[in-house]
Formats: structure tokens, C-alpha cells, sequence
């Protein structure tokens, strides 16, 4: 029936009006994601995007969800990786080679890999590989949040976000080039932040 996607605009913008925000983004993406190539499912889908502006406590929430269904549980056991994110509009060659120099002076005996990901959301990733457990990973973080001005520079600790990743979740990262939802990710399952 072609009107019902219009109902279900109009539903959707009644329930943003009666119940706030997050409930009117919950039927917008219902109604993109049932009626999609429809006039209607496009201008639910731009309010969506203006909402990703206006309130990014939404898009937060959206990415917080999203990365619950994407990424794997964490299993500290599992082999771990050292990620440091930095804004793509800072130096990440400058400080991948500061981090491989910090770690062939200190920690030369365990072989340790440095190697970068250009992700897709304004951030580029420097990652140091592999260690045993979460553990290992979480001890060399430690030591590099001593060191920081050694590895970082001049970077204001706006620009860059530390944290580990199982290697299971790399694999994912890799291919998903989104910073934000792992990290999101890391600070509930890791840091035990909601």
C-alpha cells in the first residue's frame, strides 16, 4: 500500500513530538529500514542525519548499539592489540615512528610490530602488535600513558584516545574503519563505562 509509508512518517514525527527524540529516531529507522527507496523513507532518513548533528548523544547511542551487535565478546585470554587513535589531521607517520623508537629502546626483546589504519571517520589508527592477553596489552597502554609526551609530542590529548583490542575485534575494526563505536566499545567492556 503505497500510503502506508506515509502513515508511518507522520507516526513517526506524532512520536518525536509526544515522546521525545530518541523515540522518533527509533520509527524513522524502522520506516527506512521497511520501506526503503521511498520518498518518505528519504526524508526520514535526512532527519536522522540532521539528528546526528543537532544531538550527538543520538548518533552515540546509535554507535553504541551498533557496536554491541558487530563486535565479539571480550576474552582477555585471546591475543590483544595496542590502539592509538589520532586525528587524521595530525602527523600519524611522526608518531608511528616515535612509538617504534619507543619500542625498540624499551621493549626490543618482545619483537612488537607497529603498523597504521586510515579509517573513515576523521581518525587514523597506529596500532601495536601482538600481545598474549588483555593483560600484556593493558600493562604496555600503562607505560606508554607515563611516556606520553615522549610518543605524542606537542598533540593535545583531545587528538588521540588510547586503548586495546582483541585480535578478533582488530579483524572487525579493520574492515569496519569506524573509530568511534569500538571505542565505545572499549570503554563498556574494558573500563566499565556506560
Amino acid at each position: 500500500d503505497p500510503l502506508l509509508p506515509k502513515f508511518k512518517y507522520i507516526r513517526a514525527l506524532a512520536t518525536g513530538s509526544l515522546l521525545g527524540k530518541e523515540e522518533m529516531k527509533v520509527a524513522l529507522d524502522s520506516l527506512i529500514a521497511q520501506h526503503p527507496g521511498t520518498e518518505e523513507s528519504q526524508q526520514a532518513l535526512e532527519i536522522v542525519d540532521y539528528m546526528y548533528v543537532e544531538y550527538p548523544e543520538i548518533k552515540e547511542a546509535a554507535q553504541a548499539a551498533e557496536a554491541e551487535e558487530v563486535y565479539a565478546s571480550v576474552d582477555s585470554t585471546q591475543e590483544h592489540y595496542f590502539l592509538l587513535a589520532l586525528r587524521s589531521d595530525e602527523n600519524v607517520n611522526q608518531v608511528s615512528f616515535n612509538l617504534l623508537n619507543y619500542n625498540l629502546d624499551y621493549f626490543n626483546q618482545y619483537n612488537l610490530e607497529v603498523g597504521e589504519i586510515e579509517l573513515t571517520d576523521s581518525y587514523n589508527m597506529v596500532f601495536v602488535s601482538i600481545f598474549n592477553n588483555a593483560e600484556g596489552a593493558a600493562r604496555y597502554q600503562q607505560v606508554i600513558e607515563e611516556n606520553i609526551q615522549e610518543i605524542m609530542g606537542g598533540i593535545p590529548p583531545a587528538k588521540f584516545r588510547m586503548m586495546i583490542i582483541s585480535a578478533e575485534n582488530f579483524g572487525i575494526l579493520s574492515e569496519e574503519k569506524e573509530f568511534n563505536p569500538y571505542y565505545l566499545f572499549y570503554l563498556k567492556h574494558y573500563l566499565g563505562q556506560e
